[in-house]
């Protein structure tokens, strides 16, 4: 019994260590601690006292964290560290933390930990997850300019992002505000063209630009056709979304 004691005390992480599995296979458990000098600082138990290995990236295979009973927020930022090592599972956490953060309310933490960890991202499935968080954030803060940056560089992919109506409603309520009312129509009438599946409260904003581009241009009857949740013209003629009439 008093051997067991000592064990637990001695070793009081063992059960729950970390793990770092490298590409020959082997497994060392200890404490992740951070990524210094593109090396990850492993605490390794030990008797004598604390013993910190460093091991390269290029030896690594995966990592694996000991905290499934942490708070989001502890478990994203540890995790953090060494976001270019991460397993999607692990790296999932990231932006869920910025969603947690966006909803309460502390946008320019989100901002700010959004504009860190994307470019470090190496997972391709949560790059929107990351430009969603940018947007939204700095447009929370009342960065209107820096929202709009982030919008545009996200259209500005190829192909450009049709399933996502964030960056297009940024970019086209800028383009009607400044009075460029076509440019604006072409904008806001891309995603709605390739939006069949989508819910009507996520295009509303979409619609509302459209409807009020049209009004602008002197096309009544297109204008209210898009103030309904299913456009249909009032009045038989072709009508083609990507194509408005000139």
């Amino acid at each position: 019994m008093t051997k067991l004691l000592f064990t637990l005390l001695a070793f009081p992480a063992v059960a729950l260590a970390d793990t770092v599995t490298l590409s020959t296979g082997e497994a060392i458990e200890g404490e992740l601690l951070d990524l210094q000098a593109s090396f990850v600082m492993l605490r390794l138990p030990d008797t004598e006292g604390e013993a910190i290995r460093r091991l390269g990236p290029d030896r690594i295979e995966s990592l694996s964290f000991s905290d499934p009973q942490a708070s989001l927020e502890s478990q994203a930022l540890k995790r953090a560290k060494f976001i270019s090592l991460l397993s999607l599972e692990d790296a999932r956490l990231l932006p869920r933390y910025l969603s947690q953060l966006l909803d309460a309310g502390d946008a320019l933490s989100a901002l700010s930990y959004a504009k860190l960890w994307h470019p470090k991202n190496r997972h391709p499935s949560l790059d929107s997850h990351y430009r969603v968080t940018l947007v939204r954030s700095a447009a929370a803060a009342g960065l209107s300019d820096e929202a709009l940056v982030h919008a545009q560089r996200w259209l500005a992919l190829s192909p450009p992002p049709v399933d996502h109506p964030l960056p297009w409603q940024i970019q086209a309520q800028h383009q009607l505000e400044k009075g460029d009312f076509e440019a604006a129509l072409w904008t806001s009438l891309t995603p709605l063209a390739h939006a069949q599946h989508r819910s009507s409260s996520d295009l509303a904003a979409l619609r509302a630009i459209a409807s009020q581009a049209y009004q602008n241009l002197g096309y009544a009857e297109h204008s209210l056709a898009y103030q309904s949740d299913f456009p249909r013209p009032t009045q038989p003629f072709h009508f083609d979304p990507l194509h408005p009439p000139q």
